[in-house]
């Protein structure tokens, strides 16, 4: 007969205690965000919502399970912590690890940072105009003169 292992045994014997960080790291399945995941019940969940559950009891609808620690494979029950979707953005910001979505991070950027110098250093001593700028590197004159301004790409 099979011995049906309980799902904390399961669990817990797929985190590796780390000593300097005091993380737990997911030892077993981590996809390609880098959480882990642990197969319950058929389905593949995150496994640092497991882990809340297995410590804590259910989660409440809406919510989400953060890390204090930010390391995305963590399962340490000490560095999870629930908040919004909204809590997370904000912590995310707050600790620096948002992409940037300025100049040519931006996905919609049509020029690059060198180029909008460029078009300062030309309108500066009035060289062009900002439309006939614009038409040069294909953008609104609008645009050339938010960059002028720097209004953006400052």
């Amino acid at each position: 007969m099979r011995r049906i292992e309980p799902t904390a045994d399961r669990f817990f014997r797929k985190a590796e205690p780390v000593t300097e960080s005091g993380c737990w790291l997911w030892t077993a399945y981590i996809n390609h965000l880098g959480y882990g995941k642990f197969q319950l019940k058929g389905k593949w969940r995150n496994a640092n919502r497991v882990c809340w559950e297995l410590i804590n009891g259910p989660i409440p609808d809406g919510m989400d399970v953060l890390h204090k620690c930010d390391i995305r494979c963590c399962v340490n029950p000490n560095h999870l912590f629930l908040g919004t979707h909204t809590d997370n953005m904000q912590d995310m910001i707050a600790k620096g690890r948002a992409p940037r979505r300025d100049g040519e991070h931006n996905g919609n950027a049509k020029i690059t940072r060198e180029q909008a110098e460029e078009i300062r250093a030309l309108y500066a001593p009035r060289k062009t105009s900002a439309s006939k700028l614009g038409r040069s590197f294909g953008l609104s004159e609008s645009s050339v003169l938010s960059i002028i301004k720097r209004k953006s790409w400052n």
